[in-house]
């Protein structure tokens, strides 16, 4: 019988505390274990994901919230048998999240970390707000500030996917060449959002897929100069109300371009051949004469 194994989040109902607990089975998901606490966090926990590597172990993964003492962080922790026990929790990596609320003209949002493997390798990846011209990640910088006049939670720059990868599920880094910090996987300056990353992996690669918001931003569009804020929601053009659209991008990783005695990998991508990622599907409507419609 295969072993199945679950994670989720809890509020303990004291403030915004958040408990992250596993459960296993070992009779095929007939009966589980108790609840076994991975973590306790003060803030909302979002995106809890699990990755396995036959041999090593499993890797959950989770966005944790900041406060006036934590940042927003990718978080993770290491079982090597089968969720009988966890280690400790440690940051992956800092990020700049893209999240976004409920309103009339936006919809709610949050970035949250997506795990995969390729049967030798743990990865994670998540959207992370970068510099639109220079594409150096805002936490690494320390400029990740709330936007005047914007809703709570909006922070300047535009969204990438970024990722780290681990051999062993403890130690993580990002390229060969830069091993502290997290690859972009498609920088393609200046233009849109990315943001909710889904990934799967088989025998020595990860399809990761997003949601992709470059072609209507590369259109001009009728908001004065200031106005725009870094947030995906719907504007007026005239008396039509135009809903955002986006697309479906997805690449592939195929193994490690270089790599480092320490355990980095810069991920061989389709960009390596001059390749650009995929784009494999759209949703694109607006309100035109009364009528909602798919337009080109």
């Amino acid at each position: 019988d295969s072993i199945h194994v679950i994670a989720y989040s809890v509020f303990t109902g004291n403030g915004s505390s958040v408990k992250v607990l596993t459960q296993y089975s070992i009779d095929g998901g007939k009966t589980y274990s108790k609840a076994k606490k991975v973590s306790e966090e003060l803030n909302t926990v979002t995106g809890v994901h699990l990755s396995y590597v036959p041999g090593k172990g499993i890797s959950l993964t989770y966005r944790g919230s900041r406060d006036s003492t934590e940042t927003d962080a990718i978080v993770q922790a290491f079982s090597g048998n089968l969720a009988r026990t966890w280690s400790k929790t440690n940051t992956v990596y800092e990020i700049c999240p893209h999240d976004q609320q409920a309103s009339g003209t936006s919809a709610r949002m949050f970035t949250f970390p997506w795990g995969a493997d390729d049967g030798e390798r743990f990865w994670v990846f998540s959207a992370d707000k970068v510099d639109p011209l220079t594409g150096e990640r805002l936490a690494s910088q320390g400029i990740c500030d709330q936007v005047a006049g914007a809703p709570p939670g909006t922070y300047p720059g535009v969204s990438r996917i970024v990722g780290m990868s681990s051999l062993d599920g403890k130690n993580w880094f990002g390229s060969a060449e830069n091993p502290d910090e997290p690859f972009i996987l498609d920088f393609n300056m200046g233009a849109g959002y990315q943001m909710f990353p889904f990934s799967q992996g088989v025998k020595n690669r990860v399809d990761i897929a997003w949601w992709d918001t470059r072609e209507e931003d590369e259109a001009l569009r009728p908001l004065p100069a200031g106005e725009e804020l870094p947030l995906i929601y719907d504007y007026m053009s005239g008396i039509s109300r135009i809903f955002r659209k986006a697309s479906i991008y997805m690449t592939r990783i195929s193994g490690c371009k270089n790599t480092t005695a320490q355990g980095a990998c810069t991920p061989r991508l389709p960009t390596d051949d001059f390749l650009s990622p995929v784009r494999v599907s759209r949703y694109q409507t607006a309100f035109l004469n009364g009528v909602l419609q798919e337009v080109d």
